[in-house]
């Protein structure tokens, strides 16, 4: 029984560790890709302040 509890103790922490590191890689590949878009509403915050000015 103890042998049983320590292999899925030890399949979970295993998956849990390769489901962090990609999700990691995931976000370091959205954050380069994505990296030259500008924020929502940016333009529209540099119009109207030049219609303002």
């Amino acid at each position: 029984m103890t042998a049983a509890q320590q292999a899925f103790t030890s399949g979970l922490n295993t998956a849990a560790i390769v489901s962090a590191v990609i999700a990691a890689i995931a976000a370091l590949i959205a954050a380069t890709r994505l990296r030259h878009i500008r924020p929502t509403g940016e333009a529209q915050q540099a119009a109207d302040e030049s219609i303002t000015s």
